[in-house]
């Protein structure tokens, strides 16, 4: 008698593709957890640059993963055959864990890290879901979008004629711990205590991402010698994302501005609660974040970014009039100085802006992803 197919009782096993940088594997690891502990069952294949860290930090959050191949773009028309090859190669690995790890769906989180394992997917005949955390939609994505049943979205496409699927608008999975902040705030002043703010002062956040902190944190310190009759009136929250921050601590030290400078926060949900305004990159996480908490922000955009997508990211929010732009071309410390001088007289203006960015925001992101894997 044959062995009795158990495949319906199952719940189906789901595997996330992400990694190669934490935009692309933080918002893969968080749909990772809201699976599982709706009775789900998911995987995360891990590839790319990174990968032994972010394996890590999936361990440590009790999520099942794996080490995936991933083949970068060609750098050069020469480069064709043999990424063509290497590829190929990829994919009959990524075909081989689908198999080993029953995997049903396959959700890749953009990039080229998704590339071979999206391509195995179409190869098994898995159904494969993409998800792109940026405006512009990028090119991992325009190649397996022909072979997907759904293209899901963080924000409006500014190139949707490049989707090869039918698409739909979810937003950005974001951490469940600023989701709970969100939505029962603490009050402002143990938010102050906790981060040691003065709750009399505005408070400035600035933080530069993984990617071109250098400018922003050159630029914003040197804005300050134009801002000292301003000196009184605001606080500064820098996460430098180096260590050697003595120069920036001196800076602000001789400008007579209080100021926190450290690398990194693990507290994001008390840091967004207390910040009046934000100076950053345009990360599609970042723009999530910032929505979440109604944090109005002069964006800096990545000038090397792929296609631009940060600045395209960054239009979503002007588009709306929630923040400004400043490019990395205009980006002089005269420039930046009048906009945080602006922000500090023109109180309406930004509160306004708050409320604007804040409509943008999408906390049901990652509810709405795991319902459109379940319809495929």
């Amino acid at each position: 008698m044959p062995d009795k197919d158990t495949s319906k009782a199952r719940p189906r096993r789901l595997a996330i593709v992400c990694g190669g940088t934490g935009g692309h594997f933080y918002p893969g690891l968080t749909v990772a957890a809201a699976c599982n502990e709706g009775a789900g069952n998911a995987v995360l294949f891990v590839a790319g640059h990174g990968r032994d860290r972010f394996l890590q930090v999936a361990s440590e959050h009790g999520i099942e993963a794996v080490a995936a191949p991933a083949v970068g773009a060609p750098r050069g028309k020469l480069e064709v055959p043999v990424t063509a090859i290497r590829m190929a190669w990829a994919a009959l690995k990524c075909a081989r864990l689908l198999r080993r790890h029953r995997i049903d769906v396959v959700l890749g989180m953009g990039g080229y890290t998704s590339v071979a394992t999206g391509l195995a997917a179409r190869f098994c005949r898995i159904p494969l879901v993409l998800h792109d955390g940026n405006a512009v939609l990028g090119r991992a994505n325009r190649l397996l979008s022909r072979f997907a049943e759904l293209l899901a979205l963080s924000y409006p496409l500014r190139n949707p004629q490049t989707a090869r699927c039918p698409t739909r608008l979810v937003g950005m999975p974001v951490r469940d711990d600023l989701l709970a902040a969100a939505r029962a705030p603490r009050p402002r002043e143990d938010v102050h205590d906790a981060l040691g703010l003065d709750q009399a002062r505005r408070t400035l956040l600035v933080f530069g991402g993984s990617q071109g902190a250098r400018i922003i944190n050159d630029t914003v310190t040197n804005a300050l010698g134009g801002m000292s009759a301003a000196a009184d009136r605001f606080q500064i929250m820098h996460l430098t994302g180096t260590d050697d921050n003595e120069p920036f601590i001196t800076a602000y030290a001789a400008a007579g501005v209080p100021a926190h400078v450290q690398a990194y926060e693990s507290r994001m949900d008390l840091v967004l609660q207390a910040a009046d305004l934000c100076v950053c990159r345009a990360g599609g996480s970042t723009l999530a974040e910032l929505a979440l908490f109604g944090v109005p922000a002069i964006f800096i955009p990545l000038a090397v970014a792929t296609d631009a997508h940060q600045l395209a990211n960054a239009r979503t929010a002007t588009d709306i009039d929630g923040a400004l732009i400043i490019e990395e071309a205009d980006c002089t410390p005269e420039c930046l100085s009048a906009a945080l001088t602006s922000w500090l007289d023109d109180r309406e203006v930004f509160a306004n802006r708050a409320d604007n960015l804040r409509s943008n925001a999408r906390p049901e992101a990652t509810a709405t992803l795991l319902k459109c894997l379940q319809g495929v």
